[in-house]
């Protein structure tokens, strides 16, 4: 009885129960860092592979561009020594013959202003025909006639034959006269047809000044800017801001003149401005006073008078004034405020290229009829070339007139430059 081993057994039952669960619980957490051990290594190989793809490409560029360097210097070294083959090359490529013949023309075309872009030649078996249209303007046939023949003599062509001859051009016949030369050595006749150039349209041609006399305010500036860029637009050099507003339309590509104060008739020789030019003025004071002009509106392509019915009536003062402005290089536009003023002559014999306000369009372009009027007029008129002048005080003022320029324009009176008229209006002894 004493040695009852009942209790001992379920003790001892007990002890190996529990040691099964932390056996499982032991089995349980290794196959749990197995499993993260094994998912580290699965991990690090994909990493390591794709290190290994990823750098070994940069090695096989690493050994494609390091020669790179030396293909360049070879290039560059190629480069160098390369601009001395073409010189050795250049004796050898010589001008065909017809080519040696234009290059001649043109360069003997360039002393009566013939336009070497509009020279063109046709070839044909035994001859070639160089036509040469002589600016109408300024040349006649005869004179061009002599001057090519004995221009050509002198380079050791002979002449030929020379006739009368006529050519269409887009629909158009031209009366010519063809001079026919050979020279010994050529396997071709060469034949210059010379030719008057026509005018592509016989109507007046006009041409805009505009002006302002009173302070320009940045907003007409603006509006002036996108109109058409052959309106010549003059500015009187003492008014507030002139300078930089002239410098904005300047680089906008419009020709610039400077208004010159002059005295009128009258009690009030000032009437014109402070630093006016006047009669009692002497030569010395015209200059500086012409120099200050310059110096607010500098880089301007001609002048023209504001007021000036007394000044531009005493030779004296137009003397000096012109004499300011053949030197630099400009023309002159009389407002002809007086019908004595002697512009006209004095220009003529100190050979300033010359123009003169034939009318004014101040009031009268306000609406579509009236514009249509003055355009109408137009067709009626005998002059070769008109100037108007148009004085601008407000925005609508530059609105009617970029409206009547383009309506003009439309009606086949285009806006021309005083410069591309000087062969029309200026006056000749």
């Amino acid at each position: 009885m004493n040695g009852w081993k009942m209790p001992q057994k379920k003790k001892s039952t007990k002890k190996k129960k529990s040691g099964i669960k932390k056996k499982k619980q032991g089995g349980l957490l290794a196959s749990i860092i197995r499993i993260i051990l094994l998912i580290a290594v699965i991990v690090g190989l994909f990493y390591l592979i794709n290190f290994i793809i990823k750098s070994s490409p940069k090695k096989e560029d690493s050994n494609i561009t390091t020669p790179a360097p030396q293909q360049k210097e070879k290039r560059v070294e190629k480069q160098k020594t390369e601009p001395t083959k073409p010189e050795l090359d250049k004796p050898k490529v010589e001008l065909s013959e017809d080519e040696k013949v234009l290059a001649l023309i043109k360069k003997l075309s360039k002393a009566i202003s013939v336009d070497n872009e509009k020279i063109w030649f046709k070839k044909t078996d035994n001859e070639v025909k160089y036509f040469i249209p002589i600016p109408a303007q300024n040349e006649d046939l005869y004179f061009c006639n002599i001057f090519y023949k004995g221009r050509m003599q002198k380079e050791g062509f002979k002449m030929v034959n020379g006739v009368e001859t006529y050519f269409y051009k887009r629909r158009v016949k031209y009366q010519a006269q063809k001079l026919i030369f050979s020279k010994s050595g050529y396997e071709k006749q060469h034949s210059l047809v010379l030719f008057l150039e026509k005018q592509a349209s016989g109507k007046t041609k006009i041409a805009v000044v505009a002006t302002f006399g009173e302070d320009v305010k940045a907003e007409m500036v603006k509006s002036l800017l996108p109109m058409n860029k052959n309106l010549q637009v003059a500015f009187l050099p003492e008014k507030k801001f002139a300078h930089q507003h002239y410098e904005a339309i300047s680089k906008a590509g419009f020709p610039c003149l400077i208004r010159m104060p002059m005295e009128p008739l009258g009690r009030y020789p000032y009437k014109a401005g402070k630093n006016s030019i006047l009669v009692s003025d002497s030569k010395r004071e015209i200059k500086s006073k012409f120099k200050d002009y310059m110096q607010l509106l500098p880089d301007c392509v001609g002048a023209t008078n504001y007021m000036g019915s007394h000044a531009t009536a005493k030779r004296e003062i137009i003397e000096t004034l012109l004499d300011c402005i053949r030197k630099e290089g400009m023309y002159f536009i009389d407002a002809k405020t007086t019908s004595k003023s002697v512009s006209e002559i004095v220009s003529a014999e100190k050979d300033v290229m010359y123009f003169e306000k034939e009318n004014s369009l101040d009031g009268k372009i306000g609406s579509s009829g009236a514009r249509f009027n003055i355009i109408t007029a137009l067709n009626s008129n005998s002059s070769k070339s008109i100037i108007y002048y148009y004085h601008c005080k407000t925005k609508q003022d530059l609105i009617n007139l970029n409206k009547f320029i383009i309506t003009a324009s439309k009606n086949g009176y285009p806006l021309y430059r005083l410069s591309d008229l000087k062969s029309m209006q200026s006056p000749k002894l």
